[in-house]
């Protein structure tokens, strides 16, 4: 069979953009948009990955740029430094680099299988003291969350400003707390004091929430990971399948099982206070695992100690696992292929939105191939089987709806709009400044090229853009399967009907994959990078009473010493590659990325407004604890990490 035709680049110079209904040329188009939709086909079968619309095959336009190359080598070689620092034995910078060039498309792969196994030759026991952990840094500086993870200011501020700052929700003052969590006055008092109350806080609004409850059901990990699977899953699909099925078994028979936790975690804002404060922690809910559970409250000591560290192992396996890969990356892999599907390349929106997906497939593939495959970086870290990882990621990615996920009407759902009623949230203030100025953007942007909601509907490509985003296994005109199978897009069924509303749609899709990436990747590297502080998987189980827990007990919680310095080079990794900025698109050769003078003046009071916005939030941080990763010139354009 001949080789599909490589798609032109769409930012070619002899490329203007146009509706379909003002192309002078549509057969050209026509053409073009065929040969796009032969090199982005789709799979929903990638080794690791099932049931998900995945790119089928890399063209040779997916590949890395030379910046992402530099910067990778760059970051790469500070965890060699480190690694040297600590006389572990691994790969040398050289060798790594010259991996990385010869490897083309496979350069991501490459980078994540070396650097995310590089724990050299350290020892794959118990750690023996807490100081065991800060040695883990030689090159690189201890970071500050060690010496603040105890405080319990500091736990609550995870939560609005932490790796995973879309998980809490307020508590509804009419429906309680949940059934089967036995949080009483007296736990409440225990933490707030006795001039305040449970119903009074409930009653205020002022009770918030962090549930982990999707990780009650699933089965444990082991230390170590069970071996590799060694068979070719493209040669033998069903003898993979047997060998992964049989691999997930057998977690339960291999070396030490790791423990899980699924917590309920309790937070208040106190009467005329600005932040959050911990109230009260279970490990399950009740009616699981054997319950009732107890309730741990600040004044339990070390079992709180060991408390707040479940809710930190739980926090951390649905952030990377859900918050990070399933609803940014899994999602835009999915809008990337309806994008090249169904825009020809020179559609004004395939024009807008093309640099925000640059190497979003391509590190999609690299996860599948590595980081989440059997014995691979998550498989190691996470508490559970990689077959649950997995399971979980696609169950939130399946569930997500776009249109109540966009940002605003996101905030709202979860009852944490209000800044008088929660001042202190950093996530959500610095994160409406970039979603205002992105929705101004795109409106000047769409409102260029569509001059009235009928033009919107009009156009046949934004209409099947938004079919296919939404359909799941579909069949096309040519008889091809597609579809993204994303949840709730469009106005009235998965169409789009007027400016309006494209606005908001385009800037959620540049949202998601730009400034929300930034918010869950970044902190990867200074707060998620301490195993301590955001332990991955625990070692030893919590506490199981207010009383006995002691501090050999918490110690044991830790994760063993080699997935340890693992959990620190992943996290160095993922969260210090930055590469383009949000807002600047670059160059299509030696002319703009856009064409019109006009969508360029419209861009430059973008830039300025970014520019404005990073100001605004250096001075925030001047008069709070530092929180930077919705900086503009901290959020890239795309997920290409």
């Amino acid at each position: 069979m001949a080789a599909p035709k490589r798609p032109q680049l769409p930012e070619s110079p002899t490329e203007p953009v146009a509706l379909p209904a003002d192309d002078p040329k549509p057969d050209r188009r026509a053409e073009q948009l065929r040969e796009a939709q032969d090199a982005y086909g789709y799979t929903y079968s990638k080794p690791n990955l099932r049931g998900l619309a995945m790119c089928a095959e890399l063209t040779r336009l997916e590949k890395p740029t030379a910046t992402w190359l530099v910067e990778a080598v760059r970051v790469a070689g500070g965890l060699l430094l480190n690694a040297a620092g600590q006389k572990t034995a691994g790969i040398k910078e050289s060798d790594l680099g010259q991996a990385m060039a010869t490897a083309g498309r496979r350069a991501p792969e490459v980078l994540i299988e070396r650097v995310t196994h590089y724990s050299g030759v350290a020892s794959s026991q118990r750690v023996g003291q807490m100081g065991d952990f800060a040695r883990m840094f030689q090159h690189f500086r201890v970071p500050d969350i060690a010496a603040e993870m105890y405080l319990d200011s500091h736990f609550a501020r995870r939560r609005v400003a932490g790796a995973n700052p879309a998980w809490f929700t307020q508590v509804n003052a009419h429906a309680g707390l949940p059934a089967d969590f036995g949080v009483t006055n007296a736990h409440y008092q225990a933490a707030m004091g006795d001039d305040d109350s449970l119903d009074a806080a409930l009653a205020e609004g002022r009770l918030y929430l962090s549930e982990y409850r999707e990780l009650v059901d699933l089965a444990p990990g082991s230390h170590p990971v069970p071996p590799k699977i060694e068979i070719d899953y493209k040669t033998d699909p069903e003898g993979w399948d047997v060998a992964y099925a049989a691999r997930e078994a057998a977690y339960a028979t291999t070396g030490e099982p790791k423990v899980l936790a699924a917590p309920l975690a309790l937070f208040a804002v106190p009467r005329g206070g600005q932040a959050l404060a911990p109230v009260a922690i279970q490990l399950f809910p009740n009616g699981t695992h054997g319950g009732p559970h107890p309730v741990f409250t600040p004044r339990d000591g070390t079992a709180w100690l060991g408390a707040k560290t479940c809710v930190q192992m739980a926090d951390g396996c649905v952030h990377e696992v859900i918050s990070h890969f399933g609803l940014t990356h899994l999602v835009q892999e999915a809008f990337c292929l309806a994008l090249h599907n169904c825009f020809a390349p020179r559609h004004p929106l395939h024009r807008l939105l093309k640099p925000h997906f640059q190497g979003t497939a391509l590190i999609n593939a690299a996860a599948d191939a590595s980081l989440v495959s059997p014995a691979g970086g998550v498989d190691q870290l996470l508490g559970s089987t990689i077959g649950g990882s997995i399971k979980i990621a696609a169950n939130a990615r399946n569930a997500w709806d776009f249109n109540a996920s966009m940002f605003p009407r996101d905030l709202e759902r979860r009852g944490v709009a209000d800044a008088e009623a929660l001042p202190d949230y950093p996530y959500r203030d610095d994160g409406l400044l970039i979603w205002n100025a992105l929705e101004t953007w795109v409106g000047a942007y769409v409102g260029h090229y569509y001059a009235t909601d009928a033009a919107v509907q009009g156009d046949v490509e934004l209409q099947a853009f938004v079919l296919q985003a939404s359909q799941y296994q579909a069949t096309d005109a040519r008889g091809r399967v597609v579809g993204g199978g994303i949840k709730g897009i469009g106005e009235d069924g998965p169409c789009v009907l007027t400016r309006d509303y494209l606005v908001q749609m385009l800037t959620q899709i540049i949202w998601n994959g730009s400034a929300q990436h930034a918010a869950v990747n970044f902190p990867q590297g200074d707060q998620m990078i301490y195993p301590p502080a955001y332990p991955l998987y625990m070692a030893g189980p919590g506490p199981t009473s207010v009383q006995g827990f002691t501090d050999a007990d918490y110690l044991q919680q830790m994760p063993h010493d080699d997935y340890a310095r693992t959990q620190v080079n992943t996290a160095a990794l993922l969260g210090g590659l930055h590469d383009s900025k949000l807002g600047q698109y670059g160059r299509r050769g030696p002319a703009p990325w856009f064409g019109e003078q006009a969508v360029r003046d419209h861009l430059e009071v973008f830039q300025d407004e970014l520019a404005r916005i990073e100001q605004i939030i250096d001075d925030r941080n001047q008069s709070r604890p530092r929180y930077s990763y919705l900086k503009p010139s901290q959020i890239p354009q795309s997920i290409d990490i």
